[in-house]
């Protein structure tokens, strides 16, 4: 896992905790996963959908890469929204702490 981490840019640990359910990646993450590993099929990675890899010669041009970073502001953006939203609830975050 810390060869996965260092191709994406997190800690060994980082890439456990997002293995495992314990946390939730940045848009940014999602950005870096795709770059690092061009096969690897983002509706499948962001929504679970279809197959885990892309067909061959299918990577990221330097278009979908312009919008793989305009939707990667845009999921940061929804994810700060929905915090804030359960912050205001008094709902628990991710780890089971309460958001004040």
């Amino acid at each position: 896992m810390a060869a996965a981490g260092e191709k994406i840019g997190l800690s060994g640990e980082a890439v456990r905790r997002l293995y495992r359910g314990k946390s939730v990646p940045s848009g940014d993450t999602l950005a870096a996963i795709l770059r690092a590993y061009p096969r690897v099929n983002p509706s499948w990675l962001l929504l679970g959908i279809g197959p885990r890899e892309r067909p061959p010669g299918n990577g990221i041009s330097g278009y979908a890469a312009g919008k793989l970073d305009a939707a990667t502001r845009l999921f940061d953006a929804a994810a700060e929204l929905l915090e804030e939203a359960k912050r205001e609830a008094g709902q628990d975050d991710q780890d089971g702490n309460t958001i004040r």
